[in-house]
């Protein structure tokens, strides 16, 4: 079962990549993202969840998003869970500000390969509404697919995945949206508490050309 959930996983996510064009023009931003993610545990399989981002550009110089995404979590196995949440998002200050409310459900897994080495991903519908007034509806899947391993014993491990974006609006196949590559370490503090951190490479599809963003994103995790 473990290795029929991991093929599966893989391929659909490999696919996701392969949807990523090369565009000749690219932007360059520089970002820096924080988040803070209270889990609050309900029963032994079921579980609550709010995630509060606050994301920043010329690194920490400029507000340019605020996040916040409540959801409910039920595991499945020791190995798989799903997830049903809201996000609401407000980008950009004055005149060029968006906000944004969306619905979502998501597929997790996480899953050991080899002696302490595990592969985690994810598949998430997420279901857009952009803008307040004749708001523009867009569905949109994200594909992640990573690994994380210990550098010290458990307590310190290093991670890395891909996630790609694709917009479905009125057509197949779908359109690239965005793909994002995170190299990073999570560190634990006892048991409630623990900490991920790394660099983040975010490619935009901008109207034909490509807006990338060099990120640094870190993630304060807080079991209630």
């Amino acid at each position: 079962m473990n290795r029929i959930l991991l093929l599966w996983v893989t391929s659909v996510c490999c696919l996701g990549l392969l949807s990523d064009p090369v565009y000749s023009q690219e932007n360059q931003e520089h970002h820096a993202w924080n988040a803070l993610f209270s889990t609050y545990s309900l029963t032994e399989s079921n579980s609550l969840r709010l995630e509060t981002h606050y994301r920043t550009k010329d690194f920490y110089a400029t507000q340019q998003q605020i996040l916040i995404r409540p959801s409910f979590i039920r595991k499945l196995s020791k190995y798989a869970s799903v997830a049903v949440g809201y996000t609401y998002l407000d980008t950009g200050l004055g005149a060029g500000r968006i906000k944004e409310n969306n619905l979502w459900e998501q597929l997790f897994v996480k899953i050991p390969i080899y002696k302490r080495i595990n592969f985690f991903g994810w598949i998430r519908a997420e279901h857009r509404w952009i803008g307040m007034q004749n708001a523009n509806f867009v569905t949109r899947i994200r594909f992640r697919n990573g690994i994380d391993f210990p550098l010290i014993k458990d307590d310190l491990r290093f991670l890395v995945y891909n996630e790609a974006f694709l917009n479905f609006e009125n057509s197949f196949p779908a359109q690239f949206n965005q793909n994002w590559s995170y190299v990073g370490l999570s560190k634990k503090f006892g048991d409630h508490f623990r900490l991920q951190t790394g660099y983040q490479r975010t490619s935009i599809n901008k109207n034909g050309s490509i807006l990338a963003r060099n990120i640094w994103f870190t993630i304060l995790f807080w079991q209630l």
